[in-house]
């Protein structure tokens, strides 16, 4: 279900997991993309050079303001396109955190206004991390966000100004808060580093039983496709995530059998381990504040769509991807 009116997407990230699995579907339908990358994009995602040669690649860093004013006025002027502001950082210092997820979104709201090449709609990546310590008492939308990490606080803040443009403009502006996202094309470390352990016949094991809600990448490219029709009149912040959520050991076990591995070897984490390494990795901060429900009934509502639970064949697809590159 992909509107006739928009048929010109810009994309942010366009290298990262998110954006290609996007630029996949797009192109399929006969899209044209713009993609912004940085010049040497390739030399860590060799995956994504076939895939955005289909596209206008459009070379700038987005913490760069002028060079992204010189890639937005290649972009015919009047042309009608979706901005999908995909790019991000998950694992980095706070400074530079900052400077890419929350000034880069600076950045490419005031490239668009400078150039005007102003959207006709905004699709913004957030994360059910910018409520921060809110997830201890809930995950819905309409809770007062307490980000307390780097990551956090450039999520929050990134939505916040997201959220104000497109009202000064009178655009309809999505933000979706994805969970824990899994998926072919990542170079997160999360599955990398889980799968790389039950390799070695290493289980993982946690000392508490927290409920972990994730989310295949291929249902938020759908979610995408559908806020962007014309009749869906989607606008504000929505959560993404699958229906049920997963016990840590049954995701490590899919994991030891899509890799065809039985572990051996069992570690325990305990709490407090997890709550301080939590400081310096969000995926592990997102395990501990897990929240015992996430919310869907605004993007069941609005969006009429509920992602599928894809467990099994999502990190059956991801490890098969990770094999073929040789990163496990």
């Amino acid at each position: 279900m992909v509107g006739e009116c928009f048929e010109t997407a810009v994309v942010t990230g366009a290298s990262g997991m998110v954006g290609l699995n996007l630029i996949v579907e797009l192109l399929k339908r006969g899209w044209e993309v713009y993609s912004i990358v940085r010049e040497n994009y390739y030399k860590r995602r060799p995956w994504a050079k076939t895939i955005l040669s289909k596209t206008n690649i459009l070379y700038s860093d987005i913490r760069d303001l002028n060079g992204l004013i010189d890639v937005l006025n290649e972009i015919p002027k009047g042309k009608r396109f979706i901005l999908f502001h995909l790019a991000a950082v998950l694992y980095a210092s706070r400074k530079n955190m900052l400077d890419i997820n929350f000034r880069g979104t600076c950045n490419i709201l005031r490239a668009c206004i400078r150039t005007s090449r102003i959207p006709s709609k905004i699709i913004f990546t957030s994360s059910i991390l910018a409520l921060g310590d809110t997830l201890t008492i809930g995950a819905e939308e309409s809770l007062k966000p307490k980000p307390r990490s780097g990551y956090e606080i450039s999520k929050y803040l990134s939505e916040n100004i997201i959220l104000r443009v497109g009202e000064r403009l009178s655009l309809p502006t999505v933000v979706f808060r994805p969970t824990w996202i899994y998926g072919p094309y990542s170079l997160n470390m999360d599955i990398l580093l889980l799968s790389k352990a039950v390799k070695f016949r290493i289980s993982p094991e946690l000392t508490w039983n927290p409920r972990i809600y994730m989310v295949y990448v291929k249902e938020i490219v759908k979610a995408f496709l559908i806020s962007i029709h014309p009749k869906i009149k989607a606008h504000g912040i929505y959560n993404i995530a699958e229906p049920i959520p997963y016990t840590f050991s049954h995701i490590i076990n899919v994991i030891s059998s899509a890799l065809g591995v039985k572990t051996a070897i069992r570690i325990s984490l305990p709490k407090m381990l997890m709550k301080f390494s939590s400081l310096y990795a969000d995926i592990l901060r997102y395990i501990v504040l897990a929240p015992k429900v996430i919310p869907l009934t605004r993007i069941s509502r609005d969006l009429k769509f509920t992602p599928k639970p894809s467990l099994t064949l999502g990190l059956k697809e991801t490890i098969r991807w990770l094999r073929s590159y040789g990163l496990i």
